[in-house]
C-alpha cells in the first residue's frame, strides 16, 4: 500500500485495530495491530499506530456503535470483578486493564494483580474454593525498563476469563507499567470498586 498519508494510513490502521478488538475479543493490541497491518497490507511498521492510538480509536469505536451496551457490559464485568477480588482478598487484589479503566468490550477478561510470595499459594487458594485454572505467564515492563516474567493464573466465573497475575511483594513499591500510557499500573482495590458500583 501506498504510504502517501502516513497519518491518514496510522489512523486506518488504529481503527481496524480497534474494530478487531472490539468485535473478536482481541486481549492484546499487538496481535490486533498485526492483524490490521495484514488485512490493509502494510508492512512498513513505521506506519502502524501505537498502543495510545488504538486505545483512542477503540474508546471513538465503541462510543459509536457499541454506546448502547457499554454501560451494562461494564457493569457486569465489573461485577465479575468484585466477586474474584473478594475470593482472593487475601492477596492484596487489585482491577487494572479494561475493566479497572472502563474501556472494556463484551469479550474483554477480567485483569487482576494479586501479590503474592508464590504463585502457589493463590494455586492452593484457588483448589481450596473448588475452582479450576490454568497457569501461564506474562512479561511485564517496569519503570526501569526492564522487562520481567510474572506468573498469571485463569480461571473463570460467570462465563468471564479471570487473569490473575502474581507480582511479587517488591513490585508493589515499582508496579509494572501500563502498556498504553507508560505509567506505572495503580488499579483499583476491593474497597474502591465496592463504592464504585454501589455509586
Amino acid at each position: 500500500m501506498a504510504n502517501r498519508n502516513p497519518r491518514g494510513l496510522r489512523h486506518r490502521l488504529a481503527t481496524e485495530a480497534a474494530r478487531i478488538i472490539a468485535d473478536q475479543g482481541f486481549a492484546d493490541f499487538a496481535g490486533a495491530r498485526r492483524k490490521a497491518a495484514e488485512r490493509l497490507r502494510v508492512t512498513d511498521r513505521r506506519m502502524w499506530p501505537d498502543n495510545a492510538e488504538i486505545a483512542e480509536a477503540l474508546e471513538s469505536y465503541r462510543a459509536l456503535f457499541q454506546a448502547d451496551e457499554q454501560e451494562r457490559i461494564q457493569q457486569r464485568l465489573r461485577e465479575v470483578a468484585l466477586e474474584a477480588m473478594t475470593l482472593l482478598e487475601a492477596f492484596a487484589p487489585r482491577l487494572v486493564g479494561a475493566v479497572g479503566d472502563g474501556s472494556a468490550g463484551v469479550h474483554s477478561p477480567v485483569v487482576l494483580h494479586l501479590t503474592a510470595d508464590s504463585p502457589k499459594t493463590v494455586a492452593i487458594s484457588l483448589l481450596d474454593q473448588g475452582l479450576d485454572y490454568v497457569s501461564d505467564e506474562r512479561q511485564l515492563k517496569f519503570p526501569d525498563g526492564a522487562l520481567r516474567a510474572r506468573p498469571v493464573i485463569r480461571f473463570a466465573r460467570d462465563d468471564v476469563e479471570i487473569q490473575a497475575v502474581v507480582l511479587e511483594p517488591a513490585d508493589r513499591s515499582r508496579p509494572p507499567l501500563d502498556p498504553v500510557s507508560g505509567r506505572p499500573v495503580r488499579g483499583i482495590d476491593l474497597k474502591a470498586l465496592r463504592e464504585m458500583l454501589a455509586a
